[in-house]
């Protein structure tokens, strides 16, 4: 048993979360992943975001997760928010449905990391990948300043203490990244773990990368006019949009998306001028420095 003699039901509770939509092959490997996983005191929780594949077969495979389905697509971060205010646990973990642990104690490792020092509020899993596909030893964590979303552990408390994920205009992009630095600006610290692997499959195919793109883009600069200090905000937002320039001279098919996903987030800056609630400096430049 983990831990010694402590009984299962004294264990931190963790709750992997997947949200899926339309991978329904690649989710089975997800869910096995999360199933081995040896920490023993863990629920599944899946999010069916209105697939029309084959996910909702796969549903009776894995009976002991919790299952819930939505009639239309909420997209990633409020399905993400919705099992966090759900799960009755003291962790999450985030596992996108194209993703899963590379061996099966990768929780566990988290957790005892997490239960060392309650200012963690978050936790990277190293992601591999196709692009990105050597495994590397295991050595001690140390500080980022932001996890990838498709693979990381969050303190429950310190989330429901951020109020979750907040609202972004588009649907994807640079939702981790605003949590993030709302972390560091509460006093709590993100680490990496190297070595302790999720393998990351990177489904592009299954999306439709212009409107991501245009989605990243709004999403990005909107996080910049909402939680950037002003004196910061003045020099970095331009300068955010210069590389955007850069890329799109790089890469031209992205270039229309791009300068759509600028008129949107000039479209939507009233309502997050409204919704501004800027980081402290500090943070703000902890999370800069750790970004280096």
């Amino acid at each position: 048993m983990t831990n010694g003699a402590r009984s299962v039901q004294t264990l931190p509770k963790v709750c992997i979360g997947i949200t899926t939509h339309n991978r329904s092959v690649a989710l089975k490997k997800a869910l096995n992943s999360a199933s081995r996983q040896t920490w023993p005191n863990k629920i599944i929780f899946v999010i069916d975001d209105a697939s029309i594949d084959a996910t909702d077969e796969v549903k009776h495979h894995y009976p002991s997760a919790i299952w819930k389905r939505n009639n239309s697509p909420q997209g990633c971060r409020e399905n993400r928010n919705t099992m966090m205010r759900l799960a009755e646990a003291d962790y999450f973990v985030s596992l996108d449905d194209d993703a899963w642990f590379v061996e099966g104690d990768e929780v566990e490792i988290a957790i005892k990391l997490m239960e060392s020092d309650h200012t963690i509020g978050a936790v990277a899993f190293d992601i591999l990948s196709e692009s990105n596909p050597s495994e590397q030893q295991r050595r001690s964590p140390y500080p980022i300043a932001a996890y990838i979303g498709c693979g990381h552990i969050v303190r429950l408390s310190a989330a429901r203490e951020l109020n979750y994920y907040s609202d972004l205009p588009c649907y994807y992009g640079a939702e981790e990244k605003e949590f993030c630095l709302r972390l560091l600006s509460k006093g709590y610290s993100i680490l990496l773990m190297p070595g302790v692997h999720v393998w990351h499959d990177e489904e592009w195919d299954t999306r439709d990368q212009s409107a991501t793109h245009r989605s990243g883009v709004c999403n990005e600069l909107t996080v910049a006019i909402m939680r950037y200090p002003l004196p910061q905000l003045l020099y970095v937002f331009p300068g955010k949009v210069a590389n955007y320039v850069l890329f799109w001279l790089r890469w031209p098919r992205f270039l229309r998306s791009g300068m759509l996903g600028v008129v949107d987030a000039l479209r939507f800056m009233p309502q997050s001028l409204l919704k501004r609630k800027a980081v402290s400096g500090a943070a703000f430049r902890k999370y800069r420095r750790l970004r280096k």
